[in-house]
């Protein structure tokens, strides 16, 4: 049963892998025909609509990837401090200490991870009670890493499932004030 299970699980990974990468080619001969239609709303509509369906294909493709745990990750020394700056978006402010040693990262995660934290922080932040803010500070032997936005925050119960693949704390949500 245990195999049976396991086989399951395989071929659920590679569907998914499959119909992500299928998608790419068709996505992106999409988006080089809207590069043609003239400019104006409805070309930039389209074109926005092109970008999250890739993102979405990037997601999934990610998140399959992260399946296989510490053995898909590609570390290197990084210092965290300077990777927030490169990814600071308009609308955040900075609160980084100094003289913190690289740790080893896989660089391109921590870029995604970032982008996913702060898109989310600053989509449901209430910039009338503040920025969001984006920090790194020492923690004991290692480094924490936090976002604070002036939000609504999560509910208490919906906390142990925020890591889940697509989970949503209000499955009423739609996807465009939603996020992953």
């Amino acid at each position: 049963m245990a195999a049976d299970i396991q086989a399951m699980l395989d071929g659920k990974r590679a569907l998914l892998l499959a119909i992500s990468h299928e998608l790419r080619s068709p996505l992106t001969r999409a988006r080089l025909h809207a590069e043609l239609v003239g400019e104006g709303a409805s070309r930039d509509a389209l074109l926005h609509e092109l970008g999250q369906m890739r993102d979405l294909i990037s997601a999934l493709l990610e998140s399959e990837r992260l399946g296989d745990g510490h053995r898909a990750l590609q570390r290197e020394d990084c210092d965290l401090a300077a990777l927030l700056r490169e990814q600071a978006l308009p609308g955040v402010m900075l609160d980084l200490e100094s003289g913190l040693p690289p740790l080893p990262l896989d660089r391109l995660r921590m870029q995604l991870l970032l982008r996913n934290l702060l898109h989310n922080a600053l989509r449901h932040n209430d910039a009338a009670r503040g920025p969001v803010v984006l920090g790194v500070c020492r923690d004991g032997a290692g480094q924490r890493l936090w976002v604070r936005d002036h939000g609504p925050g999560v509910p208490a119960e919906a906390l142990v499932s925020l890591g889940q693949p697509f989970f949503r704390p209000d499955a009423a949500r739609s996807r465009n004030d939603g996020g992953v």
